[in-house]
């Protein structure tokens, strides 16, 4: 069941990378990110506020996707304020409540870097938030790796670049800081930057 999931959650959500054809509707911005997923993770739902990715119903109710595939991903999404609520885990799948989640906005028009998404209990993966408590928001950390994701779409996407200006957007946990990669830390309100 979930195979056929994952296959009509990537459907769902729309292409991984845009092309260069591609229009973004007023109300539309870009998602740039990475996941780097351990053992059997195969995606991570992305959902609105106010949608519960908990139940029976959740983990149908997203608003679009990420997945474990290497590399960077570039996807058309609305603009709106997501949540990371579900993690796809081989055969099944883990929510992750609102209340626990990271979070991160997107702004139209714009290139919103979210961060590098690091999912699954796997010591290299060096998890730190409450790394003995067990929950699935617990698996889950996002890192800024902001040098690294301009560096890549210069490369592979530079007309991304030409288009639309880059914005850090970087999901952060509820009620928590987040760690840049310089060692900076930044309060949850001011997560973007220029």
């Amino acid at each position: 069941m979930l195979v056929l999931l994952a296959v009509s959650a990537s459907a769902r959500a729309g292409i991984e990378n845009i092309k260069p054809t591609a229009k973004l509707g007023a109300d539309e911005g870009i998602l740039v990110a990475t996941t780097v997923c351990a053992g059997w993770t195969r995606f991570v739902q992305l959902y609105r506020p106010g949608t519960p990715s908990t139940g029976a119903l959740g983990l149908y109710r997203f608003s679009s996707v990420t997945t474990c595939e290497p590399g960077i991903k570039t996807r058309r999404v609305k603009a709106s304020r997501y949540y990371i609520g579900w993690i796809a885990m081989g055969q099944t799948g883990l929510a992750v409540p609102e209340a626990e989640a990271y979070s991160f906005t997107i702004e139209p028009g714009r290139l919103n870097y979210i961060g590098q998404i690091r999912v699954g209990m796997h010591p290299e993966l060096e998890l730190e938030r409450h790394p003995r408590s067990g929950t699935p928001a617990d698996m889950i950390q996002v890192t800024d790796r902001e040098t690294d994701a301009r560096a890549t779409l210069a490369a592979e996407y530079p007309w991304l670049l030409e288009r639309f200006p880059f914005v850090r957007a970087l999901a952060v946990a509820a009620n928590k800081e987040v760690e840049t990669g310089s060692g900076t830390t930044l309060p949850q309100e001011d997560k973007t930057s220029p």
